[in-house]
């Protein structure tokens, strides 16, 4: 990859950065020897909004610096004393961040399993397993991802390698240097499907407990608690440098070989060309969210859902399952739902006897006449904006003057924290406030003589119409309004002056 591409790569935000490392080959080397294996599970951290990262609140600390570095930089920080491995993502003073959580080994995999005193899937199948598996620890720490380049690496010959998981990747020890990590890009692979999740470890952050910002491998054995039933052996696509060697080693065999080494060989790269492109046994069908079908049985994670039937079984939300008889949150049957009058209402919101559920919340006193439902996690009816199953607009929090015409503006939900609408009398400033460590509450402002017509979202902080620029719903006063522009780190300015100050100290949590 040229230096542009590579620019390219961690510019895109993080969640696609997560879910494109994943295949990628991470590189480490300690005591001269060569650790590789390919990324098999990643998790986003959205930095300064979301709750359960270490840049919340873009609140800098000596132990949380590498995050706001540029993108590409290492940030290692100790769970229970084991080192877990991020790539910082996104512009410089962004505080996001990519960890790495699982590696499938490829190379030096017996140094790996002394390293860390376990075998198979254990020594790498967590982030700080492979960490450990890997020799990385706070040495790392700050330092950037380096790019192995063309001269790295050499390929072997694709018929002595058929057996061999790397298919002939061998790396120049010497130009590996200890001092920093590396990535491949050129051997890399490509997962066939890609399962999404809620992060793991990641308790009482609100909605940032629940938002799907864990990315894996689906069926890859090294993928952590990964159940056996479904671990697959066919989960990659196929590389381009293996079909051009296979494409070779058959010309060389049409071409260049007669008698018993012919057959042997063509029989050799079918094989291979079946083994890897099929595989076999292969009966498991993932659902998503931790359900699958084995064998005739519904799972939600190794728990067999009684009852189930697997051929009508189908994924409606969030952890949410519906077959022909009942709907599962989370594994649980919920109660007193008759399937006949079942009715899905979008993405998590459904409806049954006149009732309306989110996930497997009743929402009470819900108009159904109204009821409508916005995205995966907000809907309204003629009373009520609805956050999940809980009306936002309540009396301590301000109100939405008419429920019933509400919409979102475009691109006007920012991480669950702030939020943009306009009703057909007002646009809405909606804030998501902390309360304290663990809880929060939606704050509702109206935004005073707007355009409503005309009002556009330019990020979390500003918003415009066709006269006025705002900040936090208020008219920013004094502003040029034809030179305001909004500035990467999400600060804005003018040609006369910056409006840094009035987002600095808005990070604190109380």
């Amino acid at each position: 990859m040229t230096f542009e591409e590579i620019e390219k790569f961690y510019k895109k935000d993080t969640i696609t950065v997560a879910k494109e490392l994943l295949g990628k080959i991470l590189i480490s080397k300690s005591e001269n020897e060569i650790f590789a294996g390919y990324i098999v599970e990643t998790e986003a951290y959205l930095g300064e909004f979301d709750r359960a990262a270490h840049g919340y609140g873009k609140k800098r600390t000596p132990k949380v610096e590498a995050l706001f570095e540029k993108a590409g930089t290492v940030y290692i920080h100790s769970i229970h004393s084991h080192k877990m491995l991020n790539i910082v993502t996104c512009e410089k003073g962004n505080p996001q961040s990519v960890l790495i959580r699982a590696i499938e080994p490829i190379l030096n995999v017996d140094r790996m399993e002394k390293n860390r005193g376990k075998s198979g899937i254990l020594v790498s199948n967590g982030p700080g397993k492979f960490t450990k598996a890997f020799g990385i620890d706070d040495r790392f720490y700050k330092t950037e991802i380096q790019i192995v380049e063309e001269n790295m690496f050499e390929i072997e010959k694709f018929s002595e390698k058929l057996e061999n998981e790397n298919f002939g990747i061998k790396y120049d020890i010497p130009k590996i240097n200890e001092k920093y990590l590396y990535l491949d890009f050129e051997n890399a692979k490509n997962p066939k499907k890609i399962g999404t999740s809620a992060r793991i470890g990641v308790p009482n952050k609100g909605v940032w407990t629940e938002k799907k910002l864990r990315f894996f491998v689906e069926g890859n054995r090294f993928v952590s608690g990964m159940r056996k039933a479904d671990m697959k052996d066919d989960v990659w696509e196929w590389n381009i440098f293996i079909v051009i060697f296979v494409w070779k080693e058959i010309y060389k065999i049409e071409f260049e070989s007669k008698g018993e080494y012919v057959k042997k060989n063509i029989l050799k790269v079918l094989l291979f060309l079946v083994l890897g492109n099929v595989g076999f046994g292969d009966v498991i069908q993932i659902l998503g969210d931790y359900y699958s079908i084995d064998k005739g049985k519904v799972y939600y994670r190794n728990k067999i859902l009684e009852g189930a039937n697997p051929k009508t079984a189908e994924l409606i939300g969030f952890s949410l399952l519906k077959d022909d008889k009942n709907v599962y949150y989370m594994g649980e049957k919920i109660k007193d739902v008759k399937i006949k009058n079942f009715e899905k209402l979008g993405q998590n919101y459904w409806k049954n006897d006149n009732k309306i559920y989110y996930r497997d919340e009743k929402i009470e006193n819900a108009d159904i006449m109204s009821f409508k439902v916005l995205n995966e996690d907000y809907a309204k009816d003629k009373n009520h904006i609805y956050r999940g199953s809980e009306a936002i607009d309540s009396s301590l929090s301000g109100k939405i003057k008419d429920p019933k015409t509400f919409e979102f503006l475009p691109n006007g939900i920012i991480y669950d924290v702030w939020l943009y609408g306009k009703d057909k009398y007002n646009v809405y400033y909606i804030k998501n406030k902390m309360l304290n460590c663990f809880d929060s509450s939606y704050f509702i402002y109206e935004v005073k003589r707007i355009n409503k017509d005309k009002v556009e979202v330019l990020n979390n902080w500003f918003i415009k119409d066709d006269k006025n620029i705002y900040f936090e719903g208020e008219i920013l006063e004094g502003v040029d309004y034809n030179t305001f522009e909004v500035l990467p780190n999400g600060d804005g300015k003018d040609k006369n002056r910056s409006y840094e100050y009035l987002t600095k100290d808005k990070w604190k949590w109380f």
